[in-house]
């Protein structure tokens, strides 16, 4: 059977574009060519911070980065967190749409692979979510991602070392003040991972 066959699984489940999430005519390339048009990546010049676009070539950080403390060294961004991005990620988070996983891991490692191999990393920690979402969820969307990730560069995932151990608010429903404070004390190390 040749690559672009589809299988049986394909015509009770066909293919769907992770952005708009029609149906993908048969032999045709994820996202459909509509939404490829939509979605616009982030190019250089980024905030070396963040990995946000940024408008200015001799600036190294944006307008948040410049102006908030973050608890992280450096972040890395696929695409603008446009409208049709927002959309499929929603959708990913909350409509399980767990299958949107594979399209987002192909396009971090596509642009990505070779910044993550470079950090060396000794484990991928997916953030947790607070164990009353994750069961009504059925999943934790992070945990999907370092997954794929750990298969591609074989970096192993440990899911053990953080817990969630407040149930916060949806970052989504918050401004950027809101959404420091609604994470503060939200993370605790597990006794397993301080006796190690």
């Amino acid at each position: 059977m040749g690559k672009n066959k589809r299988t049986i699984i394909d015509y009770i489940y066909p293919p769907r574009c992770p952005i708009c999430d029609d149906i993908l005519e048969e032999g045709k390339n994820i996202p459909c060519l509509r939404c490829r048009h939509h979605i616009r990546y982030i190019t250089s010049p980024r905030c070396m911070k963040c990995g946000k676009q940024i408008e200015d070539e001799y600036t190294e950080y944006c307008y948040d980065c410049l102006r908030t403390k973050h608890y992280y060294t450096k972040g890395i961004a696929v695409w603008s967190y446009q409208d049709c991005i927002k959309q499929s990620i929603y959708n990913f988070k909350y409509n399980n749409k767990r299958e949107n996983s594979k399209f987002y891991i192909n396009e971090i490692l596509r642009i990505y692979e070779k910044q993550i191999r470079q950090w060396k990393a000794d484990v991928i920690i997916p953030i947790p979510l607070h164990r009353i979402r994750e069961r009504r969820r059925g999943y934790n969307q992070a945990r999907l991602i370092a997954d794929g990730i750990s298969r591609q560069l074989e970096i192993p995932v440990n899911s053990n070392i953080l817990i969630r151990t407040i149930n916060t608010r949806p970052q989504k429903e918050l401004n950027d003040k809101e959404r420091i404070k609604n994470l503060a004390g939200a993370f605790a190390l597990t006794d397993t991972f301080k006796k190690s």
